[in-house]
């Protein structure tokens, strides 16, 4: 059987996979996993950016 790893600051929990994936993801009890996608490409800099103050705007971790 995987190993499943939590994650409880981030709401989630995931299936030990190779290496660097997941075999899979599932949020928490009383989270959800939500699709984000920027409306154009940015500089991945410039993304991360943008990614830890959407974050901080609504009270998750980053």
């Amino acid at each position: 059987m995987a190993e499943v790893i939590g994650c409880p600051a981030g709401g989630y929990r995931y299936l030990k996979g190779v290496f660097q994936y997941s075999a899979g993801v599932a949020a928490e009890p009383g989270f959800e996993i939500e699709r984000a996608r920027f409306p154009r490409p940015l500089p991945l800099d410039e993304g991360f950016r943008a990614i830890e103050a959407h974050l901080a705007a609504i009270g998750r971790p980053p």
